[in-house]
């Protein structure tokens, strides 16, 4: 089966959603699909759900008047999915992008329930680049045993390049070189249990 619009689309990742079906995330730089930002230079992410015969289901864009680029998605027991993108805008809330308070590149963590809507959203880095490698959901305790949905994190590695907000522990004051950075995200509130830079005083 073949999804898209109009322009170039690109899949970046996919998962299993609850019903059996598939969700697949990438980005789009059509104008045809709901809710698109993108003016044709800069890219939307696009999600796709499709059911367990691979037929088509629905499709939305996500994100605001810039660069958006998805790099997971977890499917949730709910019917819905949660998405780590690296996303760009300028001034501030750009689109659906609301809490952009960086310079480049930010971490834009949502949560897009079975109605295709926004459940939650956050931002993530600081005032430099913040460029996502990738993210690991943690379902599952020391013992092995299943952790509720409410207890449940995920941790994130970035490139980063910000010395403030989120960040903490930079080795320079030099936004032109970088840190690699992890962070673990409580999922039930979005607050980071802990962040920790590794590096040195240079790229």
């Amino acid at each position: 089966a073949q999804f898209g619009g109009t322009g170039i689309e690109a899949s970046r990742d996919f998962t299993p959603a609850a019903d059996g079906g598939f969700f697949i995330a990438g980005y789009s730089y059509s104008t045809g699909i709901p809710n698109t930002h993108t003016n044709t230079i800069d890219p939307d992410i696009y999600l796709v759900k499709i059911s367990a015969a691979f037929g088509f289901e629905w499709h939305k864009c996500f994100g605001g008047a810039f660069s958006d680029i998805p790099v997971k998605v977890f499917a949730e027991e709910d019917g819905g999915c949660v998405l780590f993108s690296e996303v760009q805008t300028i001034n501030g809330n750009s689109g659906d992008i609301i809490g952009f308070t960086g310079s480049y590149d930010e971490v834009w963590a949502i949560k897009v329930n079975p109605a295709q809507a926004i459940q939650w959203q956050r931002c993530i880095g600081g005032n430099g680049q913040d460029d996502i490698s990738t993210v690991v959901e943690e379902k599952y305790d020391d013992n092995n045993n299943l952790l509720p949905d409410n207890q449940r994190s995920y941790i994130l590695l970035l490139r980063s390049s910000s010395s403030n907000r989120d960040m903490t522990g930079f080795h320079t004051n030099n936004n032109s070189f970088s840190d690699i950075w992890l962070a673990k995200m409580k999922k039930s509130d979005r607050s980071l249990l802990w962040n920790r830079c590794l590096g040195g005083s240079e790229v």
